[in-house]
């Protein structure tokens, strides 16, 4: 639905290089040269194999081939790697293959409707090689077709089920139908998969057209799946289909992208990431993080490093400059205003989770198992190599409505960002483009001949008169972060035209919007519903700022768990002694409407939340309390007279009277005929020692008295 238009320029820092591996060809005979060139060819490919080897149209079969000789990608100018194959019906969509390590694979090739031998070939460039087959099968010869709800490799966990539509080919038969999930255990292979459970489906009535769904739990352990088709009169006695539906099952667990910054008791939107076709050298966490740009533009030196824009900044050293979503207005005024998490799983099928919530093509379902309000999916896809794409998004559950939607009303759509990785950051424009349509059904302004003319509020309106209507006041009006936007451009010795001001200044535009049909009008010349400046222009920004309005930044104090106060003194003190209790709300807290208490026995004092820092953080702090009484002392916390916690305890430190010195005898002597109280930490000035201590030190008292009766004696001897 939407353009994504990505510039080509080496972002190395973000690459996956190209020509990176090589290896040595033994099957070239004495005598014989292989010549690669620098660009990729096909003769760098072996004969491969596709599973299952036989399989019905309306499934699909998964194909790979050994890479030889001197293994190598394509180049970034090279087309990419597809399959076709030799039937006059091949359903060919111009699959393309992957490099995945020593092999080339080709997900999802469709069966073809003819039945027999298909031979499957490789094509780059014109050229094309044949190097596999399998064998297709007439679908109609079985009793019923299957087919998986939600795309090529649809996504499951648990507590989101596997959706499963089955149709009759035979309208009157008697047999039922089982599906059997099967785990890969390995990705080569004629059948590498063991069967994880078997369920029986909903048949269609019979003599019905209309297909029936049944929904299956999914299995728990992440991995590749497929279906498969048994039909019969029992499950020990049913036939399989040959064919396979592949499905993914991932871990659901949400993570939290910027660490400390979401609050799930907040009325917020939250913007969950997933990978497809990434590495371990670009993971989703921080692909996105780097493409949402929080606070400020990301820039690019000329030694690919990549930062987010600050005072250090050297402009001499700026080679690219990025505007992400937090870094353009009113998005980054906005940021606490989102949750923003990631899933640690890379989709095999790009567009598993592309979630769409328009009425009209919803099914309901594509936010299962997540489960938390306001959701939108955000898929960041790296294009195979030689692939172009570009990034769409669908319709939000509000469309063109002129109102303002309450929160409960809005469901968002998905947005499907494609980048290359050369290039990653230019996606950065593209994702805040995408979002303005999927959280916000902005319309996209540029013209494209090949498609029809789209109309909808608040941008692409069908006359002068509805473009009065619905913006007529603001006309004049210039988003304010054009000035912004302008002076950094500058200082960093970036062009910017001069038309620029006039170009976002609102008005009545004939044109854009698409093009091949009717008339429309739009607000402005250029803004980033149109060529991806980071202007939203003052007309969209509006309808921004109205629907981020039903959204919370902070949330109200709830528990005495959301403020961390430290108290000092904190571990002893005397009677009489003051206590002072200071510390922060959790971030993005305020106070409650009432009063935060801090007590001790016979003390309440009421604490005020007196600072905020750039950081969403509230400080709070508490008058003095005494130490009355005899210790020890609890402090505890409440809010409104709620549940309290405990914020300290404090020992007294009152020293006991030192007890009468006694001789070494006398020690020993008692010592060991009393019990001593308690236990004793040995520490010096205590009375009370250990037994085995006292004794020893009695003994060498003993000792040494013995030893000086004894000289006394020799010496006197001596001198007589």
């Amino acid at each position: 639905m939407i353009a994504a238009f990505l510039t080509s320029v080496t972002l190395v820092g973000l690459l996956f290089s190209a020509n990176h591996r090589a290896s040595a060809r033994d099957d070239v005979g004495i005598g014989e040269q292989v010549v690669f060139d620098d660009d990729f060819v096909l003769e760098g490919v072996g004969p491969g194999t596709c599973f299952p080897e036989v399989a019905v149209a309306g499934s699909t079969v998964e194909c790979r081939f050994p890479l030889i000789g001197r293994i190598q990608e394509l180049s970034d100018w090279q087309g990419a790697v597809t399959v076709s194959q030799d039937t006059d019906h091949s359903q060919d969509h111009g699959v393309a293959c992957r490099f995945d390590r020593t092999e080339l694979w080709c997900p999802h090739v469709p069966v073809a409707y003819d039945p027999g031998p298909v031979e499957v070939s490789l094509e780059l460039d014109g050229d094309t090689r044949p190097l596999a087959s399998y064998e297709a099968v007439d679908t109609f010869e079985y009793d019923f077709s299957l087919f998986l709800v939600g795309g090529e490799e649809p996504v499951a966990f648990p507590d989101r089920p596997l959706n499963i539509s089955l149709w009759r080919n035979e309208l009157e038969s008697t047999n039922e139908a089982w599906v059997l999930l099967r785990r890969r255990t390995r990705e080569v292979g004629n059948d590498p998969f063991e069967t994880v459970s078997v369920d029986k489906l909903v048949l269609p009535e019979v003599g019905s057209h209309v297909s029936s769904e049944t929904s299956v739990d999914a299995p728990v352990d992440p991995g590749r799946y497929v279906a498969v088709l048994c039909v019969g009169v029992s499950v020990a006695e049913c036939s399989l289909v040959p064919g396979h539906y592949p499905f993914q099952v991932i871990d659901p667990a949400l993570s939290e992208l910027v660490t400390g910054h979401n609050r799930t008791d907040a009325a917020r939107i939250n913007l969950v990431f997933v990978g497809s076709n990434l590495s371990s050298d670009l993971p989703v966490v921080d692909l996105a993080t780097d493409l949402l740009t929080i606070g400020a533009p990301a820039v690019l030196d000329f030694e690919n490093r990549l930062s987010l824009l600050d005072d250090e900044t050297d402009p001499r050293s700026v080679s690219q400059i990025f505007f992400g979503p937090f870094a353009t207005e009113p998005l980054r005024s906005s940021v606490d205003r989102f949750n923003l998490w990631y899933l640690d799983a890379d989709l095999v099928d790009e567009r598993a989770l592309f979630h769409n919530s328009d009425p009209e093509f919803s099914r309901g379902d594509e936010l299962a198992g997540f489960d938390l309000p306001n959701t939108a999916i955000v898929t960041l896809h790296l294009r195979p190599n030689g692939i172009s794409g570009r990034s769409e998004s669908w319709w939000t559950s509000f469309r063109g409505r002129e109102d303002v939607p309450t929160r409960d009303e809005m469901v968002f759509a998905g947005a499907y960002v494609s980048f290359n990785a050369e290039a990653p950051m230019w996606a950065a424009s593209t994702l805040t483009h995408e979002l303005g349509h999927a959280l916000f059904d902005l319309r996209d302004e540029y013209v494209e001949d090949e498609r029809s003319t789209q109309y909808g509020y608040p941008n692409c309106a069908e006359s002068y008169e509805q473009a009065e209507e619905w913006w007529g006041e603001l006309e004049g009006r210039v988003d304010p972060f054009v000035s912004e936007y302008t002076t950094v451009m500058q200082e960093l010795n970036f062009w910017v035209p001069d038309s620029l001001v006039d170009d976002v200044t609102v008005g009545f535009v004939e044109g854009g919007c698409y093009g091949s049909g009717g008339l429309a009008v739009r607000p402005t010349v250029d803004g980033l519903m149109n060529s991806e400046i980071p202007i939203f222009g003052a007309v969209n920004r509006a309808r921004i700022e109205d629907l981020l309005d039903n959204f919370e930044a902070r949330v109200d104090i709830g528990s005495p768990d959301d403020i961390d106060l430290r108290c000092f003194p904190a571990i002893s003190a005397s009677p009489g002694d003051t206590v002072r209790c200071n510390g922060a709300l959790a971030r993005f807290v305020d106070a409650a409407p009432g009063a935060i208490e801090l007590s001790m026995p016979g003390q309440v004092v009421r604490c005020s939340v007196d600072r905020v820092d750039e950081l969403g953080v509230r400080g709070v702090s508490c008058p003095e309390l005494t130490t009355t009484g005899a210790g020890p002392w609890t402090i505890v916390v409440s809010i409104d007279d709620g549940r309290g916690d405990v914020v300290a305890r404090i020992q007294s430190d009152e020293v006991e009277e030192p007890q009468p010195e006694a001789s070494t005898m006398t020690t020993l002597v008692e010592t060991a005929t009393t019990e001593p109280e308690g236990p004793s930490d040995g520490v010096a000035g205590d009375a009370n020692y250990p037994l085995g201590w006292v004794i020893i030190s009695g003994l060498g008292a003993l000792v040494v008295a013995v030893g000086g009766w004894l000289l006394l004696r020799w010496a006197t001897n001596d001198d007589g």
